[in-house]
């Protein structure tokens, strides 16, 4: 009896050990699998590809998830965790829109309410989208040739574009006439590259490769004005890039910049005629900017007008005196600027070009650096990075500061989370469910889109706090 017992504890033991083995192997594989995962997640978030980083580190999640009794010390879970903290929690790119276009995207905006976005590039057409990033309607068709710029009128009602094809096309916005065209301006007679409307918005004005702001009528289509630099009229290469309504409407004042030299001129439309313009640089001519100048914009209060130029910084200028009252290293020196947007309480101001950087600069800090001693800012508060080619345009949604989107030569429309403070790490203690159901938040609209395989989509259904429309 003893023998037979000895031998049944014996046999007892070997399964123990084999079983225990088989548990060990089991293991092992999972926490392989995890390992794995987490790496191509650290690989692709090295490269600044933060979606893809992201929906790696998901799987990852859900294999931890779904294995919580193999691999069973919290110690572990806590390992894996903290090795996926900084992609789950420090992701700010939302959404991605992939060949939105032919092969680039030159502009994209938002409508005055934050709910619709409007995108034009080198496709000849124009896409409308939600800020899910579904696509609205059928897209607009009647430009010729790449559209350079699109543009929201103030009530949401109508939508502008300027194209390479010489031409302005005021379309419908309107529900019931969504995509209408409502009248084509052709006075031009080179490239469109801005246009903008009135703050009333009863008109519209165009620039041009031709030297030439044309302001017409938005009812009518007729031209009412055409404003000409006489001090350039000789100038073979001089061409209007940007301009920019003064938000009060009582002014009746456009700015314009393009000139060769850095110079960024104002407008006086009060008298309906074509008046000299003057120059944003007051009696200082070494205040104006070194080189041209690709883009301008006034803040939404009308106190300040920003301008970025070739020699990369960015000028800002009282509006009301024209002094210049800071300056922003945005970039290397002979390196284009072409994004420019302030946020809606104006304590940002966003940049981007051909550095394939999104930068935040705090408005604040830069006039107190110039203020105290001419000092430039040249540090930004963030900095997003993710585009693989030069960014045409950057946008803060108007009803959300926290939202920022960009569209780029890489045939990309991207959302970002612009939060300042924003958490970078869970509460409390590192637990499973917060870093899965972060993570499936933050993968929401790229999930939307249709740029997640069904399997982590389904996952993030389980997990998210959001629900889909």
């Amino acid at each position: 009896l003893g023998i037979c017992s000895t031998l049944a504890l014996a046999a007892i033991a070997v399964a123990w050990i084999q079983v225990k083995s088989l548990q060990d192997q089991a293991k092992s594989s999972i926490e392989g699998q995890i390992k794995t995962q987490i790496t191509l997640a650290e690989t692709l978030y090295q490269k600044d590809d933060q979606l893809p980083a992201l929906v790696e580190s998901v799987k990852a999640l859900k294999i931890l998830d779904e294995n919580k009794t193999t691999v069973d010390t919290s110690q572990d879970t806590s390992q894996f965790l903290s090795q996926l903290q900084p992609i789950v929690y420090g992701v700010r790119e939302r959404n991605r829109l992939v060949g939105v276009h032919k092969s680039l995207v030159y502009s994209a905006s938002f409508s005055p309410d934050g709910k619709m976005i409007a995108t034009s590039g080198d496709s000849n057409d124009i896409r409308l989208w939600n800020t899910l990033g579904t696509s609205v309607g059928n897209p607009l068709k009647g430009h010729i040739q790449a559209i350079r710029h699109v543009k929201f009128s103030h009530n949401g009602r109508m939508l502008a574009s300027a194209s390479d094809d010489r031409k302005s096309i005021l379309w419908s916005i309107d529900q019931n006439a969504l995509g209408k065209k409502i009248f084509e301006f052709k006075e031009h007679s080179k490239e469109v590259y801005d246009v903008r409307f009135s703050p009333d918005d009863k008109t519209v004005a165009s620039s041009s490769r031709d030297t030439t702001i044309r302001i017409w009528d938005a009812l009518t289509g007729k031209q009412n004005i055409v404003l000409k630099d006489k001090e350039f009229l000789t100038e073979k290469d001089y061409r209007i890039y940007s301009i920019d309504f003064h938000p009060n409407n009582t002014k009746k004042e456009i700015t314009s910049a393009g000139y060769l030299d850095g110079l960024v001129s104002s407008w006086n439309l009060a008298n309906d005629s074509n008046s000299q313009s003057k120059p944003f640089w007051k009696s200082d001519e070494n205040n104006k900017h070194k080189s041209i100048v690709w883009m301008i914009r006034y803040s939404p209060k009308g106190d300040i007008l920003a301008s970025a130029s070739q020699d990369g910084t960015v000028r800002l200028w009282r509006a009301q005196d024209k002094k210049l009252i800071g300056i922003i290293n945005a970039e290397a020196n002979n390196s284009r600027i072409y994004g420019l947007a302030f946020n809606s309480d104006q304590s940002l101001l966003a940049t981007s070009g051909v550095e394939e950087t999104i930068k935040l600069w705090n408005l604040e800090q830069a006039v107190s650096l110039w203020q105290s001693g001419k000092t430039k800012l040249s540090q930004p508060v963030l900095e997003l990075k993710g585009h693989t080619k030069p960014i045409f345009h950057v946008e803060f949604n108007p009803k959300d500061d926290s939202l920022l989107i960009s569209s780029s030569a890489d045939n990309t429309v991207r959302f970002w989370d612009v939060s300042l403070n924003r958490s970078t790490s869970p509460q409390t203690i590192f637990e499973l469910e917060l870093f899965i159901q972060k993570g499936c938040n933050s993968l929401y609209g790229y999930i939307q889109v249709g740029q997640v395989d069904k399997e982590i989509k389904d996952f993030c259904i389980q997990h998210s706090s959001k629900t889909s429309n």
